[in-house]
């Protein structure tokens, strides 16, 4: 059974986070609940009563996926997921750097990015 790890995102923008996850795994792939659901490993256990608001079901990663998932704590969503597929099939570092890319976007719209990679984010201001 895999080792699950909650990865202190700090997703802030709820709506940034779901087009982040509809971009990256497809606009199917997002389940977004009112209340926290449980989140289910590869063969369909429920995952040791982990639940999250915001899913990525296991078929929509690989075929030996369990489920992503975000929950929500103190106003952020926080990223739910496996050992194996943070090796395999989930890039946490390709979701936050779309993710801010999103938030820039839809939130700062007098910048742009410039250039980013694995700890800085280079912005530009439009004139």
């Amino acid at each position: 059974m895999s080792h699950y790890s909650t990865i202190d995102t700090q997703f802030g923008f709820k709506n940034e986070l779901i087009e982040t996850l509809k971009e990256i795994y497809g606009n199917e792939s997002v389940e977004v609940h009112n209340k926290p659901t449980t989140l289910y490993t590869f063969n369909a256990e429920d995952r040791q009563g982990e639940t999250a608001e915001i899913i990525v079901r296991r078929q929509f990663l690989s075929s030996l996926s369990n489920d992503l998932g975000f929950k929500l704590e103190n106003g952020c969503y926080n990223m739910i997921v496996s050992d194996y597929d943070v090796c395999r099939s989930v890039k946490p570092q390709e979701i936050v750097a779309r993710y801010a890319k999103k938030v820039i976007k839809n939130r700062l719209p007098n910048m742009r990015v410039i250039k980013m990679d694995e700890n800085k984010i280079k912005l530009q201001v439009k004139v």
